[in-house]
This record gives C-alpha cells, sequence and structure tokens, in this order.
C-alpha cells in the first residue's frame, strides 16, 4: 500500500507497518540496574534525565568525600587545591564505568 503524500499519516497506518512488528527496544537503565540486583534506593535516580542525574550525583559526591563545590563553572568540586570534574555514568552497553579527572 503506497501512501498518499497528500494524506499524511495516521496512527492506523503507522501500526501496519513492519518496522513496528519487528520493533526490539534496548533494556532500559532501570531495567538492567534491576536485573544486577539494585537496592531500590538506587533505583529511584536511575530514571532520572541526564543533567539531573549528574547535577545529583555531584550532590552526592560532594557528601561522601567532602568536596567543596567548584568556583567556575569549568570544574565541579575542588579539595587541597585540586580542581576535579565529576563525569557520572549509569552502566554502559558493555558495563565501563566513570572517569573522574584533576587539574
Amino acid at each position: 500500500m503506497e501512501l498518499e503524500l497528500t494524506k499524511g499519516v495516521d496512527t492506523d497506518r503507522i501500526n501496519c507497518l513492519n518496522t513496528i512488528f519487528n520493533l526490539n527496544l534496548p533494556k532500559s537503565q532501570y531495567e538492567r540496574y534491576k536485573e544486577h540486583g539494585a537496592s531500590p534506593v538506587i533505583l529511584t535516580f536511575i530514571g532520572m534525565e541526564s543533567r539531573s542525574f549528574g547535577t545529583f550525583m555531584e550532590r552526592v559526591a560532594r557528601e561522601i568525600f567532602c568536596l567543596q563545590k567548584g568556583k567556575l563553572s569549568s570544574y565541579d568540586h575542588q579539595r587541597h587545591g585540586f580542581r576535579i570534574e565529576q563525569k557520572s555514568s549509569r552502566y554502559w552497553t558493555d558495563n565501563k564505568w566513570v572517569e573522574i579527572s584533576t587539574y
């Protein structure tokens, strides 16, 4: 069935597409963490949007490691004269983790 350009696309047409029948969605971060036995506390913030998650993890790191908030936007924390830029990541598909660098 060929689509007439003047009619547009509606949900009935989309529902008939082979792409929909063959849809194979990857697991969500939440599903991956749950499968690996993450605690309910961890599961509550895993679904956060990336920026919110990063900001949350910066607050967590400051509290755990007694870090001071960075004075400039080019770095996240400072401690003992070191500037620390934090990169927070959830599981990647190959289970690599986080990079934390100092400068």
